[in-house]
């Protein structure tokens, strides 16, 4: 199987709006089942009120929000297409949209993919995966440690699970997706969406 890495250029607004959480408060963050640590964002507590940068609607959007938000439309037809790895889309109110004095076009309805790391119990390998760390992994079960840097992305496919989208066990900040879920998004033409070959993808810090 071939996999990719979803490029989140995070807040990059040169095409598409980036998004960012309005008056927001959070909860805890998930842990660890085995040595209690924090293993994600802490938790975003309602409501749901998100603003966009620009009034222009990319089916995909990235910013404060992780993984990434998505339009209506890619919740529909993401729940036709029988892929598996996100597990469930919050829905988000548009409240602001900067630079919305030159168009009355209002944008989308918009979802949170939630995406729960430890979801898929795929993993990354960290030699072929070229990972340097400031601080070794120490728990088996997480794999999480401090990442120096990284040449590539390479999927243990022995660990695979034949699921589409998921957080590699060891790299949780970042999104795979199968080739399948890539011959879906082609399928559809989503916008702003830029998948690349996860034995080409780049650490980008």
């Amino acid at each position: 199987m071939k996999f990719f890495v979803i490029e989140m250029n995070l807040f990059d607004d040169r095409l598409f709006a980036y998004t960012e959480q309005v008056d927001f408060e959070t909860g805890e963050a998930p842990r660890c089942p085995e040595c209690n640590d924090a293993v994600g964002q802490r938790e975003w507590l309602p409501p749901y009120h998100i603003k966009l940068s620009k009034p222009s609607y990319g089916d995909f959007a990235y910013g404060s929000i992780a993984p990434f938000v998505v339009t209506e439309r890619v919740v529909r037809l993401y729940s036709e297409s029988g892929l598996k790895g996100i597990e469930s889309f919050q829905p988000l109110e548009v409240v602001k949209v900067a630079r919305k004095r030159n168009t009355s076009q209002e944008p989308p309805m918009y979802y949170q993919a939630i995406i729960p790391y430890g979801g898929s119990r795929t993993e990354i390998n960290p030699t072929l995966s070229h990972i340097e760390y400031m601080s070794e992994p120490t728990c088996q079960f997480c794999k999480l440690g401090t990442i120096y840097k990284y040449q590539n992305v390479v999927i243990d496919e022995d660990t695979w699970d034949g699921i589409d989208v998921f957080k590699p066990i060891g790299l949780p900040g970042t999104i795979v997706v199968t080739e399948r879920f890539r011959d879906f998004a082609e399928l559809h033409g989503f916008t702003n969406l830029k998948l690349v070959p996860s034995t080409e993808y780049e650490c980008p810090y």
